[in-house]
């Protein structure tokens, strides 16, 4: 006969699996889009170096309007470095919050196990 403390922490276990997989799911999904952006920042950021390097080697460099595109794409390149640096503080966090859902689900089995072995010996009894 199985007991009621089981069962519920049983489904509990199950539960706590299924959230856990969901996250994963999840986080595995955001941590995808996140090195994506990563990714497209820094081709945005290679490219934007390069027209940079460019525009610097430039005849007419003094020129009001090459420095006024100098300075907008420079500007996009704090932007882009600032958004990648956003990107892999997002993907750091995901990382670590995974872990600490993966962390709990393991604590949760162990203590199901436990609780299971308890019962089980105090049927022997």
């Amino acid at each position: 006969m199985r007991c009621a403390g089981n069962d519920d922490a049983a489904n509990q276990v199950r539960a706590l699996e299924a959230q856990g997989d969901e996250d994963r799911k999840n986080a595995a999904r955001e941590i995808a889009t996140l090195a994506a952006q990563l990714q497209n920042a820094r081709e945005t950021n290679r490219a934007l170096t390069d027209a940079n390097r460019s525009f610097m080697q430039g005849k007419g460099a003094e020129d009001a309007a090459i420095k006024s595109q100098i300075e907008q794409l420079n500007a996009r390149i704090k932007s882009a470095q600032d958004e990648s640096d956003r990107s892999r503080a997002e993907q750091l966090r995901l990382a670590a919050d995974l872990e600490t859902r993966n962390r709990e689900l393991e604590a949760a089995r162990a203590a199901a196990r436990d609780r299971s072995r308890s019962a089980t010996a105090s049927r022997g009894r």
